[in-house]
């Protein structure tokens, strides 16, 4: 797929998941909102309900709490003075009755006020008065004294908790799919731009493996079109050139063929680590005396330090050398075309460090997370004199977890790399 078809696709899927995002807010605050009516509504009802009641009740002539038979026995004070006689307990247990019936019955306060002078006549308004003067949730006492005098009101301080309990089941089941959605979506892209650029390391890879492959092929055939010639074969000095070309070549070939049949058998771990000990101080003096020609006819410096206490380790000496030889090859690489490579070790209880500093290109941060990874080669701007595979540093780092080490980087750009490998004593 092609890099702006594969924007569009994902302009067009972050908008249609920006609209179920959206639509399942406002699918929430509806939900919310027919719950708080629907709270009220069965509030309304029960206040009405329970003002019926007490209607009746106070309206029976034989009832000792009717308006002529009560005394302040039966009846606040304030109430009787007011003219406005109800049983405090009566009203008390209609109250809850109703609201449980109607199932909202989940802590309320209550109380009888005056609407002329915002006082409280009686009830259990607690701490809320305030609340339960302003509440919706009020019904006239008309029916019961002169209208729009005295008012029942009530305040539910746990409205809200209540009405998002109810809720609470959907909304986390909204917020869940919804989540499931957003990572799913977010996976799918991450999957797709590492496979595109995995894609691009390969084919990077392959153009490298073509153009180092045509160099030895195009020897190897001149070579043997030379030997075909009479003249040729008639000297055999030139004879065996050829044949010496055509050998060298061909070794060459085999190389590079069994550098990539390595890395698949790394990914699947069909290799066998063959430990033995072995001084790391006289490894790594082979390793410098085999990059110092290349290092001199550069006009640059291999420099090795020992600081290691202890330089026996238990190790595959092949590998081991294998590693190093790839950290002061990725240094000569990536330097300036004067070198300075240092290659120093040090010890503690643990194990032996080995680093490799150079003074080259350096990486940013996000070269750094990306170079052990496999077919990833740094790159080094407007410079192609730089070859490679990608799979020196990802071998390295696949040997050194073999052996129960490390690999690790520190670089900074225009300032240089520091490798260091880590070999504990003790193999895990």
């Amino acid at each position: 797929m092609k890099l702006f078809w594969f924007k569009i696709i994902v302009l067009v899927a972050s908008f249609s998941l920006a609209g179920i995002i959206i639509t399942q807010v406002y699918w929430v605050q509806n939900a919310w909102m027919l719950k708080e009516e629907q709270f009220n509504s069965r509030v309304k009802v029960a206040l009405k309900t329970v003002v019926n009641r007490l209607f009746k009740h106070t309206s029976d002539s034989t009832n000792p709490f009717a308006p002529g038979n009560c005394s302040s026995s039966c009846a606040a004070a304030d109430t009787v003075k007011h003219g406005l006689v109800i049983n405090q307990r009566l009203l008390h247990d209609f109250l809850h009755d109703e609201f449980k019936c109607m199932d909202v019955d989940r802590g309320f306060y209550y109380a009888v006020y005056s609407a002329n002078d915002s006082l409280a006549l009686f009830g259990q308004p607690g701490p809320y008065f305030n609340q339960i003067a302003a509440s919706p949730h009020s019904v006239s006492l008309s029916c019961l004294h002169e209208a729009q005098v005295f008012y029942l009101g009530v305040y539910f301080p746990g409205k809200t908790g209540f009405i998002f309990n109810q809720l609470l089941g959907w909304i986390l089941l909204s917020a869940l799919f919804t989540a499931v959605v957003i990572l799913s979506f977010a996976s799918t892209v991450i999957a797709f731009l590492r496979q595109r650029k995995l894609s691009e390391l390969k084919a990077d890879f392959v153009n490298n493996m073509t153009h180092e492959l045509r160099t030895p092929v195009s020897a190897i055939s001149l070579a043997s079109e030379m030997l075909l010639k009479p003249v040729v074969m008639a000297d055999s000095d030139k004879v065996e050139r050829y044949a010496s070309l055509i050998f060298d070549q061909n070794n060459r070939m085999k190389s590079l063929v069994e550098h990539v049949l390595q890395v698949s058998s790394f990914d699947r771990h069909e290799y066998q680590i063959n430990r033995s000990e072995l001084n790391l101080h006289d490894l790594i003096d082979d390793i410098v005396a085999s990059f110092s020609l290349v290092v001199e006819e550069r006009g640059g410096a291999l420099v090795f330090i020992p600081g290691a206490s202890s330089m026996q380790i238990v190790a595959d000496k092949l590998y081991l050398t294998n590693i190093l030889s790839s950290l002061v090859d990725n240094a000569i690489k990536y330097s300036p075309d004067i070198l300075s490579i240092t290659i120093s070790t040090r010890s503690d209880s643990s194990g032996i460090y080995i680093s490799v500093t150079d003074k080259g290109l350096g990486m940013n941060n996000n070269q750094r997370r990306m170079v052990f990874q496999k077919f990833y080669r740094v790159s080094t701007g407007n410079r192609h004199n730089v070859k490679g595979y990608g799979l020196g540093l990802y071998n390295a780092m696949v040997l050194a977890k073999a052996h129960g080490g490390t690999l690790t980087v520190s670089s900074e750009p225009g300032k240089g790399s520091t490798f260091t490998l880590f070999l504990p004593f003790v193999l895990s």
